[in-house]
């Protein structure tokens, strides 16, 4: 399969947390998601599905991935109410986990920005926000491609 006929892919980022409000780092910390987030999870779900309705797609048909963390997987459980149909099960890929920032799990952005050492090693072979987010849609996107 090369790039040019790839399926389409719908990404949805987990909904709010308390530690995001608060400016927090989460990583592989099991944060759950706060009432705003919950609402946001569930505005996401309508969202999806007049997409898929708008492109004439059948929710049917796609294979549903989620990371395995409780605010991902809520997320994913809110969306797909939305449709109001038994969908195909959630895949729970631990490949999907947000990456771990170790020490700095649970502290404020401030706190880490203000050690110089942590703004060298976040940004380590890093050319700007646009290469991580491809970066990270690459990994997705292979990690749950028909051939894994």
């Amino acid at each position: 399969m090369t790039p040019l006929d790839w399926p389409d892919f719908y990404f949805a980022r987990h909904g709010e947390t308390d530690w995001n409000r608060e400016r927090r780092y989460q990583g592989t910390k099991d944060i759950p998601l706060n009432d705003t987030g919950r609402m946001q999870a569930d505005a996401s779900g309508v969202l999806l599905r007049e997409l898929l309705e708008r492109d004439n797609v059948d929710p049917l048909s796609l294979r549903w991935f989620a990371s395995p963390l409780g605010r991902a997987a809520e997320t994913m459980e809110r969306m797909r109410d939305a449709f109001d149909m038994e969908l195909p099960p959630v895949v729970l890929d631990p490949r999907l986990l947000e990456i771990s920032f170790g020490t700095h799990e649970g502290r404020l952005h401030s706190e880490s920005r203000a050690n110089r050492h942590w703004r060298v090693s976040m940004t380590a072979g890093i050319t700007g926000p646009s290469r991580a987010r491809a970066t990270m849609t690459w990994r997705c996107a292979c990690s749950i491609s028909p051939a894994n």
